[in-house]
């Protein structure tokens, strides 16, 4: 499943299509997802199953600081 997230005013929200010129594309399957989400794991331990795209300093900074748990 393809999700496109567009940053606006500071806040990443999930956008309808994505944008014709991403500054940076991040991609893993959706157990890496949850293991970057919930903090269970950070991205270099998954960094094989990470794939980044255009930016890559940016996308790196974007799986770096994945974790939502409170």
């Amino acid at each position: 499943r393809e999700v496109p997230v567009v940053v606006r005013v500071g806040w990443a929200v999930a956008g309808d299509d994505p944008p014709a010129a991403p500054s940076t594309t991040v991609s893993m399957d959706s157990d890496t997802f949850v293991a970057l989400a919930m903090g269970r794991a950070v991205a270099e331990e998954l960094a094989d199953s990470i794939a980044l795209e255009g930016d890559t300093d940016l996308g790196g900074r974007v799986v770096a600081n994945f974790n939502m748990m409170i």
